[in-house]
């Protein structure tokens, strides 16, 4: 073998290799400290809107710092526990469906309104925690109301109770009920497309 068909092999095996520690680098950051996610939904606006893209902070959910008003990120999917339920696990399965063509995981984005020890009630199209009246000025519509989840309840721990600020359109815990923490990806912090709309998410 020639001294410059070493010195190719030798390019290539370090090309392939930062490639590698690139992938692996990117890989980390995406699965377990910011990603990026796609708003595909309405029941969020005025706050989001269909497409826009943002910022997800994971990194505070791994010490359960959800505090109401949150918007947060999670999956529908009940976790069957395994390495497959794992950060890491559902990072490379969306990898993994993308380059196979297969549905992506089905996330929703919503705002906690109430948090472990909370107790949550809809009267007369108003939200009140703990017995009291809580300010919404995010919301699309004057009134709130609730459909099959029995109210009011006080939220265990581990769970949060969640609904879009478009409040009519909105499929959220008065549809499917509380979330399991376990479940909540990351909180959206920072919308990054479209660029006239770039800033931080109230």
């Amino acid at each position: 073998m020639s001294g410059t068909t070493k010195k190719i092999g030798k390019e290539l095996v370090s090309w392939i290799v930062t490639f590698l520690v690139a992938f692996g680098i990117a890989f980390f950051i995406q699965s377990e400290v910011l990603a990026v996610t796609e708003v595909k939904q309405s029941s969020m606006e005025n706050t989001l809107f269909e497409d826009e893209r943002l910022i997800v902070d994971k990194l505070s959910n791994q010490f359960d710092d959800l505090d109401r008003g949150d918007i947060v990120i999670f999956t529908e999917e009940e976790k069957t526990g395994g390495f497959w339920s794992s950060s890491i696990g559902i990072q490379l399965q969306d990898y993994m469906n993308k380059v196979t063509g297969n549905d992506p995981r089905k996330r929703l984005v919503k705002r906690v309104i109430a948090t472990p020890g909370d107790t949550i009630d809809i009267k007369d199209g108003q939200v009140y925690i703990n017995d009291e009246l809580i300010d919404e000025p995010y919301i699309e519509s004057d009134k709130t109301f609730a459909r099959d989840f029995e109210l009011p309840i006080e939220v265990p721990e581990g769970y949060v109770f969640v609904m879009g600020d478009n409040r009519e359109k909105s499929r959220d815990s008065r549809d499917f009920g509380l979330v399991d923490i376990t479940n909540v990806e990351g909180k959206a912090i920072l919308k990054m497309w479209p660029l006239n709309e770039f800033g931080l998410i109230d």
